[in-house]
């Protein structure tokens, strides 16, 4: 086997570019599996008990580590001997953007200023055959409605018995604004409703509306409703240097209130110009998140969060082989007049895979697997030689494409976003480090 090491906290990260094979091994693991990559074609498990043995281990002991070791270098892909990338399912996630209305402008919003139209508006009609569509693809697809502001839709409620009636699960992302006691109420009957997600930016009126506006009282009423209704939801602030201090109490508020909390970090994109009134510092971004969930962690049995993300996403992520990001596959983004993007940040005319109104998801879905936009990881140059190279998949490319101009890029957050793969690499050992 070749690999590259590097020490952390003694312990070692231990990569192969060529195989995507990875582990964070500690110094008795590592002495092993050296022996391991230097014992050629020998069976490994007659190597772990040699090497253990030489080193004073009991019967016992050597027993007990050596299946569990053995699996574990199986399952983290160091017995490949090529890149192989893990079939993943097919439309997983939609987000259905029901309009481009919206009742606030915010700084950062990447539907963006000009996109950001009153009168669009998917039909109930062109909705029902949306939803069938997704359902022959696959019936237990999430359905993320959302816009604009997805409650400005005068049809709203009737899109959501829709989405009811077909048993289909689905979230919300909302403003929260419009969400008054009868709402809530109505949202709380929903058995496929997965959760709320409502965007407060500041537990104050001033740093709230640094970015939203003057909307903060308008929000802590939606949520407050959504609340008193016990209607499973989650906070999700856009982190930027000006809220940093307050979202500690963010997450207390929601954790206090039923809620839970996913914060999402700024990110900049040219159709919203004024998103250059506010900036978000890498190192604080980390500092921020590290503390927060530290702290909530202590103060909050949060181990029953809404389930956010799909089952298979973990098990990608163990099996080292995530070479690509999801979108135009695992989930696109359906426009309000049927227009398909490979994601929701991803929303320019080029990257239009089709039109779900006129085609079905098979042939767009093909389209998708095939597009430009989905560029492998060790495509890119900064992230083929990375150790994380078959775990991250070169982050998010809106991030690339919108900041370096290329979808053969890394994200932005590249360095913050190796910490914190490292960081989830000694969680898993039940070890507390941070880089």
């Amino acid at each position: 086997m070749n690999f590259t090491s590097k020490i952390i906290n003694g312990h070692y990260l231990v990569s192969s570019s060529a195989t995507g094979a990875m582990s964070l091994l500690s110094p008795t693991e590592y002495l092993v599996f050296v022996a391991i990559s230097k014992a050629g074609s020998e069976d490994p498990g007659e190597v772990v008990k040699r090497t253990l043995a030489s080193h004073g281990c009991k019967q016992e002991e050597i027993e007990n580590f050596l299946g569990i070791f053995l699996r574990k270098l199986k399952q983290q892909g160091w017995f490949r001997t090529e890149r192989v990338e893990m079939e993943v399912p097919a439309l997983q996630v939609i987000y259905l953007t029901l309009t481009t209305s919206c009742n606030l402008s915010c700084s950062y919003c990447y539907i963006g200023d000009d996109r950001r139209v009153a009168d669009h508006f998917m039909k109930i009609s062109e909705v029902e055959t949306i939803i069938q569509k997704i359902r022959r693809q696959n019936p237990s697809a999430r359905v993320i409605v959302t816009g604009g502001e997805p409650f400005t839709h005068p049809k709203i409620q009737e899109i959501l018995d829709i989405l009811e009636s077909n048993n289909l699960r689905f979230s919300i992302g909302t403003n929260a604004t419009l969400i008054d006691e009868s709402l809530a109420k109505k949202l709380k009957g929903y058995l496929n409703l997965v959760h709320v997600q409502a965007s407060l930016d500041g537990i104050t009126p001033e740093v709230h509306s640094i970015t939203r506006g003057n909307s903060y009282q308008a929000t802590i009423n939606g949520i407050n409703n959504l609340a008193k209704y016990k209607v499973c939801y989650s906070l999700a602030p856009t982190l930027h240097q000006g809220n940093l201090h307050e979202i500690l109490d963010i997450a207390r508020f929601a954790y206090c209130n039923g809620g839970f909390f996913s914060p999402n970090h700024l990110r900049k994109f040219p159709h919203a110009p004024n998103a250059c009134n506010v900036s978000l510092e890498q190192e604080s971004l980390r500092k921020i998140i590290i503390e927060t969930f530290e702290k909530i962690r202590k103060e909050f049995d949060n181990t029953n969060e809404p389930e956010m993300f799909d089952n298979n996403s973990e098990n990608i992520q163990d099996t080292r082989c995530r070479y690509v990001c999801g979108n135009a596959w695992y989930n696109v983004d359906i426009d309000w007049n049927g227009d398909v993007y490979p994601c929701h940040l991803l929303r320019e005319k080029e990257f239009i895979l089709g039109n779900i109104l006129k085609e079905d998801f098979p042939d767009i879905l093909e389209k998708g697997r095939n597009s430009k936009t989905r560029v492998r990881a060790y495509e890119i140059p900064k992230c083929r030689e990375c150790p994380f190279v078959a775990t991250c998949a070169g982050g998010c490319r809106a991030s690339a494409f919108y900041n370096d101009g290329t979808l053969a890029a890394e994200d932005e957050f590249c360095e913050i976003l190796y910490k914190f793969e490292v960081d989830k690499l000694f969680l898993k050992k039940n070890l507390s480090f941070h880089m």
